[in-house]
């Protein structure tokens, strides 16, 4: 994202699947509104954080469509969300190291691609980072993980971009759901390829009754999602952390329930979360 006060923003927004007779209903949906939406001003671009080739293309691309007298972009925002649902002992291994490779390894990638540009422009990396990074949640422990392994690389990348008048902003949402992140077909699709992944002894002594119960607690976190959902404090924290002259390190636009969780899980002794919210 590069900006300009006079002509505002320029954004090249990335997606690992453009408008194409192949991709998924979801992101053409994504990709689609966006175009039609936006001004000129704003590349629609497809972007695979796990791909060294495409990552190494979309530099160039940028580089090449910079305003006219830009140095580099102004801001990077990295948002990496591609989730398994699951028990840890359920989760194929590949499932697990697709989440690491989508929302840890591709967002540290990304960024170390784009901060040469950064510290000639002294922009800013805006990572985007569930809320789930302090709050332990019981079968999303692949996303939690990444989540808080991106909270830590934020706090030391800003340390040592300090010197170069880079700013590191961690925006930290709660469940700001919309669109179709976590389908009912979706949620179907990982429950029998965890239950196939599980060898028999494992399938007996966890019991297929626990299994499908567990599955089934997920059901309203699918049916919360909205296509339409109120998006506005969170596009409002991104607006200040991209365009305020000092940004705070930290924005948390989350709900007062999720704001109290996080402060228990942060702050009160680890046994007294566990009690309360298990």
């Amino acid at each position: 994202m590069h900006f300009s006060p006079r002509k505002g923003f320029t954004v090249f927004a990335g997606f690992e699947e453009v408008e194409t007779e192949k991709s998924s209903e979801c992101t053409a949906t994504s990709s689609s509104a966006l175009k039609e939406q936006s001004s000129g001003r704003v590349h629609i671009i497809q972007l695979d954080v796990t791909s060294e080739e495409q990552i190494q293309k979309v530099k160039e691309y940028i580089q090449d469509n910079l305003p006219s007298g830009a140095t580099g972009i102004w801001a990077v925002v990295n948002l990496g969300v591609w989730a398994c649902f699951g028990e840890a002992e359920w989760l194929p291994f590949a499932a697990i190291r697709r989440s690491t490779e989508v929302n840890l390894l591709g967002v540290v990638r990304l960024t170390q691609i784009f901060l040469p540009q950064l510290r000639r422009t002294k922009g800013r990396v805006i990572n985007v980072v569930s809320a789930l990074g302090s709050i332990p949640t019981p079968l999303r422990s692949p996303y939690c993980a990444c989540a808080a392994a991106i909270r830590a690389f934020s706090d030391c990348l800003r340390l040592e971009m300090r010197r170069w008048g880079v700013d590191v902003v961690v925006v930290t949402p709660g469940e700001a759901l919309s669109g179709c992140f976590l389908t009912e077909e979706r949620l179907v699709d990982q429950a029998r390829s965890m239950w196939a992944w599980l060898g028999d002894a494992a399938k007996a002594e966890i019991g297929q009754d626990y299994f499908e119960m567990k599955v089934r607690s997920l059901r309203p976190y699918v049916e919360s999602q909205q296509p339409e959902a109120d998006l506005f404090v969170v596009l409002r924290a991104l607006t200040d952390a991209v365009s305020r002259t000092f940004p705070l390190t930290r924005y948390q636009p989350v709900s007062p329930a999720e704001r109290l969780k996080t402060f228990v899980a942060e702050h009160l002794p680890r046994s007294f979360y566990d009690i309360v919210y298990n």
